[in-house]
């Protein structure tokens, strides 16, 4: 019985602290890879997790999951708010929401398989507190936002890009160029 104890509090004074690595998911990303994050979708040819994102709930743990991404996914699904909810629940307390969305206005927007149309309106529900959404519980908390006007690779950005994603609101009420899209990052509050 005095070895067991003894062993028992050698073992105990040894643990180590190990760093995990983050759990960062790419939810609808296609054969789209992202560095650090694991491809999470049912069509893809090899993702890591091969899931039907319209089944509700998915089936990792509540929060469990430190960043996910979803880069031109979010204006594809059919319930955006019960979608929004099941990111909220498997992210961590201050986990990262990356979005990346056409924005309304662009022409890009309307393809057929797009459910949803997005405004800078949008992201202001997603980070609010508004009795009408969510239960009326704020589920994030806008870390980055650009609502840039083109989105070529030899043209990162124009003088309107400024006023675009500081004054987004002003800009999509007055200016009549269509913004590119709408890149909005948040943590799960």
């Amino acid at each position: 019985m005095g070895s067991s104890a003894g062993a028992s509090r050698l073992i105990t004074s040894r643990r180590v602290n190990v760093k995990m690595k983050p759990v960062k998911l790419n939810l609808g990303g296609g054969n789209q890879k992202l560095d650090g994050y694991d491809n999470v979708d049912l069509f893809a040819e090899n993702p890591e997790h091969r899931v039907d994102l319209t089944a509700f709930p998915w089936p990792f743990a509540d929060k469990s999951v430190d960043a996910v991404a979803m880069l031109h996914f979010l204006e594809h699904v059919e319930d955006l708010e019960r979608t929004i909810l099941e990111v909220h629940r498997i992210l961590k307390l201050g986990g990262e929401f990356w979005v990346l969305v056409p924005h309304q206005k662009h022409p890009a927007a309307y393809d057929i398989s797009h459910r949803n149309h997005f405004t800078c309106s949008t992201f202001h529900t997603i980070a609010g507190q508004a009795y009408y959404r969510f239960g009326g519980r704020r589920l994030f908390r806008t870390t980055f936002f650009k609502m840039p006007l083109v989105s070529w690779r030899w043209l990162k950005w124009t003088p309107l890009d400024v006023i675009s994603s500081r004054f987004p609101v002003f800009y999509e009420k007055f200016i009549p160029f269509a913004p590119a899209n709408i890149e909005w990052k948040g943590i799960a509050v």
